[in-house]
């Protein structure tokens, strides 16, 4: 599973490259002009995140399976060229890697209809975190439209939130503590 989404995101990049150099059709010998251009880029992404990190959480679960989620960066990239085959990029872009855990429990025993069943609890976490990130590399262009590129991303965590509820998902059931279906509701930042 993780593998295909690796892939896809593969795909992805490749797919916001090929369309950013398609108007670019330099002779076999003539040196490209410098390129300056938008980008942008769907994303999957999956978390992990341990309860017992968050302050101020009133949580009995101290991890949360993992979650997907999904989000879209922008940017803008520059390109200059050495030469026909061999150019420098610097790109840089923002996204807000945004995702929502969930972690289900039960929480007690209720009647309902002079029958005894179980109530459960969803714990809900959403967590926003925007990312900035700078990736200079440089391409070397094999043959054709081929390319091989070679660098690295640096990004910086720029201030990671959360919010946090308990929610009794069963019917007809309320928190006595509360006289409602949610309690425990937190928000705050992520320790990074």
């Amino acid at each position: 599973m993780k593998l295909s989404r690796v892939f896809l995101q593969c795909l992805l990049f490749a797919g916001t490259v090929a369309v950013c150099h398609a108007q670019m059709l330099p002779g076999d010998d003539e040196k490209p002009p410098v390129a300056i251009g938008v980008l942008a880029n769907y994303h999957s992404t999956n978390h992990t995140i341990s309860g017992e990190q968050l302050q101020g959480i009133s949580n009995c679960c101290p991890d949360f399976a993992s979650t997907d989620g999904t989000g879209i960066a922008f940017g803008a990239l520059f390109e200059y060229p050495l030469s026909n085959a061999l150019r420098l990029t610097l790109r840089g872009s923002f996204q807000n890697l945004k995702t929502t855990f969930s972690a289900s429990q039960v929480y007690g025993k209720g009647e309902l209809d002079n029958n005894v069943i179980e109530v459960t609890t969803e714990k809900q976490l959403e967590a926003n975190l925007p990312v900035l990130m700078l990736e200079p590399d440089i391409a070397y262009r094999i043959f054709g439209r081929f390319d091989v590129h070679a660098g690295f991303q640096a990004s910086y965590l720029m201030s990671p939130s959360y919010t946090f509820q308990e929610q009794i998902v069963s019917s007809n059931f309320v928190f006595a503590s509360t006289g409602s279906k949610t309690r425990n509701k937190a928000d705050g930042d992520i320790p990074h």
